[in-house]
């Protein structure tokens, strides 16, 4: 069962008369509430000597080894992972979240680690701008169109700002762009197209927006049961419902039969730019490509390339 239909069916319009109220949801893995309605999370490790400690925070407390006594009149030493959120996304968003790191053993550093990456996940509260939607919109394209001949999400960055998008391996990278220009020009960091040192390939995308287009509400979706069983991935996609006004996610919209005419992979030894290394003490320089007169290398050909490689 979806783990939202879960909570619903037990506690959404129930409340606690003891400290806790639980229900498991997988192995020694409980969802429930507490006595003032906060969503907690239960999670039962398989050693019970443990000494109790509390980390606690603005948006999340965890209790580990905390000694409770279950219905059964079991006593039993358990971690308490609390969600002090009250907005009704946040809370749902923090037990899609959380069902993410249901494991098999439920060690303290597991758990610490676990709030420990929640915790950051929550405080980064910043809105995201509309380039950085269209840029979510092409990686997350490139995932649901390339899923099936490559699995190419397993080579998505696991986190953001990383120099390449996708990492087939040390030197095989590709670096998706997009453009909702009528001109084929992309922004680059020359290390992204600096083949000295990688094999780097670029994917092109331009966008034209349609309001029957294909919205990134549903291209997200899409992706989400792809992504289900890469937690660190998953938790991208999570990042960017939880940063983006539903509207927002509603409303960008581009045609997807433009998209796919207009999708093209590209070779950076193809595409202009500084010939020369970077030299010493700069960094960061990037401009501006024109990618118009630039032979582009056709998809079956380009899947191929990865395929030997993965070989």
């Amino acid at each position: 069962m979806d783990v939202l239909d879960f909570y619903r069916s037990h506690f959404d319009s129930t409340t606690s008369t003891s400290d806790y109220k639980i229900a498991e949801f997988a192995t020694d893995f409980y969802i429930g509430i507490d006595k003032d309605k906060n969503l907690v999370v239960v999670m039962k490790p398989k050693s019970q000597c443990r000494r109790t400690y509390n980390i606690n925070t603005k948006t999340l407390s965890l209790e580990c080894n905390a000694k409770v006594s279950f219905s059964t009149g079991n006593q039993e030493n358990v971690h308490i992972l609390k969600c002090l959120l009250h907005n009704k996304k946040e809370k749902e968003i923090f037990l899609e979240v959380a069902k993410l790191f249901i494991s098999d053993d439920y060690s303290d550093k597991y758990v610490i680690d676990t709030f420990n990456t929640l915790q950051r996940f929550f405080s980064d509260k910043k809105e995201l701008t509309d380039n950085e939607l269209t840029g979510f919109y092409a990686e997350l394209y490139t995932i649901l169109k390339f899923h099936d001949s490559l699995n190419i999400e397993k080579y998505w960055q696991s986190r953001d700002r990383l120099k390449f998008d996708f990492s087939f391996s040390e030197k095989l990278k590709l670096e998706v762009k997009s453009t909702t220009k009528e001109n084929r020009t992309h922004h680059f960091l020359h290390e992204q197209l600096n083949s000295n040192y990688y094999d780097i390939y670029v994917l092109s995308y331009m966008f034209r927006y349609d309001d029957k287009g294909l919205a990134l509400y549903d291209l997200i979706a899409q992706v989400r049961p792809v992504l289900q069983n890469y937690k660190d991935l998953a938790l991208r996609l999570k990042y960017i419902e939880k940063n983006t006004n539903v509207e927002r996610l509603r409303g960008l919209k581009f045609n997807q039969i433009y998209t796919d005419g207009k999708m093209h992979f590209y070779s950076a030894l193809s595409i202009p730019k500084f010939r020369e290394d970077t030299p010493i003490g700069v960094s960061k320089a990037e401009y501006d490509c024109s990618l118009e007169n630039v032979d582009f290398i056709e998809t079956k050909d380009f899947e191929n390339i990865i395929l030997s490689t993965s070989k």
